[in-house]
């Protein structure tokens, strides 16, 4: 986003806006990577805030979190070097922004 001068704060609204920016752009594929960035946020939300879940305290969870981040990091990677696709996601996120704005 930040690459197409698509602006986002510099406090946790951010992770709200590249979901909903990222989840509303009109791709299908981009849409089901934002959900996964949603998840990862909600899972380190819930290992940072509620210790009283303890499948957040095993190795195991954080290195699958890692691994899901870099596939979906990876997979953006991968739509966005599809001919036209980073026009596409950008003027979605774009015209959802124009939207929702007051």
């Amino acid at each position: 986003l930040k690459d197409n001068n698509i602006a986002l704060p510099k406090t946790a609204k951010a992770h709200d806006l590249t979901y909903k920016y990222l989840h509303n752009c009109g791709d299908s594929e981009v849409r089901l990577l934002a959900k996964t960035l949603d998840d990862l946020h909600t899972d380190r939300n819930n290992a940072d805030y509620h210790l009283e879940l303890t499948q957040y305290k095993d190795f195991q969870c954080a290195t699958m979190a890692h691994l899901r981040a870099i596939t979906a990091y990876n997979d953006f990677e991968t739509l966005i070097s599809k001919s036209g696709n980073r026009k596409k996601i950008v003027k979605g996120v774009l015209s959802y922004k124009n939207k929702t704005q007051t």
